[in-house]
């Protein structure tokens, strides 16, 4: 992961998408025979792709296997056919944008028929944050690949593991130092994140998983569907606790030494409480363009109108002691007001802010959401990462109206595809081609 902007609701990823699958049959279109030919001789018959085009080149590997390599799939209408569309590789409404930084290119043994589409990219991509308890909150951000389900399975990552090692898609000899390195890269640890030298002090990453719920979306009679790949990120609060909550703090708890001002001079104490709060409106500039934007508020919103309110609820008891002195009242039944108010402000705004600093721990957060996450009418997860999971999921399906399928096509005993239920996590590298 390159970058992660709260302020824009995004996060940039800069990396490799790599896919192997057994492509045994050609996916049957209009327009695509000109690219291949099929040996009617052979019990199977198999195919190859023809190399006519400018756009294709073709060599001899270290097995003596003949590869043909298209590349730039940009320029080739094969892209469409392939488990990854080079051209929309990403759900288009998440996609801000994308950046090939080499041509997108694919590798096609005609001896073995195993192919490898390969994509090095850069890309911005936009997610609906849960920013309620913002700098503490956790995110969990969604990479959803665009997979043709038409002609192309996902591999189980557990029970279908070994088919790429029998099958010898990544070489015939897996003691060859190129194999090896192959399977090691591919296959043994096929989804690898890691976080940029900038952000690797602001964010913190949890292990990565792939969810094999695909999402569906209805575009006219078609369906195009998603596999998730997900991170989990946690902020590291330190900026935003030196730079914003520690002085906003400070600034609102220096409104109580108006107490100290005696009771009958009530322009002066009038005077500090306007001087602090436009200390604290410009600096409230300065937070406005640190803060994330969305129309949602969230407590830290809360914590800085509390502020607010507590500048004006102590000016309001200046002026209040003031009248209260001239209409004649003794100063002692007014100081004992005027103290047994304050102290209760100050005790309330105490409170509230070692209660927010809290949120800091994974503790506080658990109390809070077993006990005050009913206010926006569902169950919040703060700290549950597979409840978050689960809930983004949710809404998902309420605000972009998905539907979801937990059905991936499995293997029978005969060879034929049958469907099967599975809710586990899967090998995004590898699939197989069902054309």
């Amino acid at each position: 992961m390159h970058d992660f902007d709260i302020k824009q609701h995004s996060f940039t990823i800069n990396g490799w998408v790599n896919v192997f699958w057994k492509w045994d049959k050609p996916p049957k279109r209009k327009g695509l025979p000109n690219l291949y030919k099929i040996d009617s001789n052979a019990d199977d018959n198999a195919f190859s792709i023809k190399s006519s085009s400018s756009n294709m080149t073709t060599y001899k590997n270290d097995d003596g296997h003949n590869i043909l390599k298209v590349l730039d799939l940009r320029d080739c209408h094969l892209t469409y056919f392939l488990p990854i569309d080079a051209t929309k590789i990403f759900n288009q409404p998440s996609l801000v944008s994308i950046k090939h930084n080499e041509p997108p290119c694919l590798y096609f043994n005609q001896d073995t028929h195993i192919a490898h589409s390969h994509y090095n990219i850069r890309a911005t991509l936009s997610e609906q944050l849960e920013q309620f308890l913002f700098p503490f909150d956790r995110e969990v951000l969604n990479i959803k690949l665009r997979w043709n389900v038409l002609y192309y399975d996902i591999l189980h990552l557990k029970n279908e593991k070994h088919i790429p090692l029998n099958d010898k898609w990544f070489g015939v000899d897996p003691s060859r130092g190129d194999c090896e390195r192959s399977i090691e890269l591919y296959h043994t640890d096929p989804i690898k994140i890691t976080l940029h030298e900038s952000i690797a002090k602001e964010v913190k990453i949890q292990p990565v998983e792939v969810d094999t719920r695909f999402l569906k979306i209805a575009v006219s009679k078609r369906r195009l569907r998603f596999v998730l790949i997900r991170l989990p990120v946690h902020h590291k609060p330190a900026f935003f606790l030196t730079n914003i909550l520690f002085p906003v703090m400070l600034i609102a708890s220096s409104s109580f030494c108006i107490f100290t001002i005696s009771r009958d001079i009530a322009y002066e104490r009038l005077a500090v409480s306007v001087a602090i709060l436009l200390t604290f409106t410009s600096f409230q500039s300065f937070t406005a363009n640190t803060l994330p934007q969305a129309s949602e508020r969230k407590l830290i919103d809360w914590y800085i109108s509390a502020a607010y309110l507590l500048q004006v609820l102590l000016i309001a008891s200046s002026c209040v002691v003031s009248v209260q002195l001239e209409r004649g009242v003794e100063m002692e039944t007014v100081e004992g007001i005027e103290w047994t108010f304050g102290v209760a402000l100050g005790a309330i705004w105490v409170l509230f802010s070692m209660f927010y600093l809290s949120l800091k721990f994974e503790t506080m957060q658990s109390v809070y959401a077993r006990c005050c996450c009913c206010c926006r009418k569902r169950r919040i997860h703060f700290n549950d990462w597979n409840a978050l999971r689960k809930q983004q999921f949710e809404d998902y399906n309420t605000s972009e109206r998905l539907t979801v399928d937990f059905k991936v096509k499995d293997v029978d005993n005969d060879g034929k595809p049958a469907d099967v239920e599975e809710k586990k996590a899967v090998c995004c590298c590898c699939s197989r081609c069902h054309g």
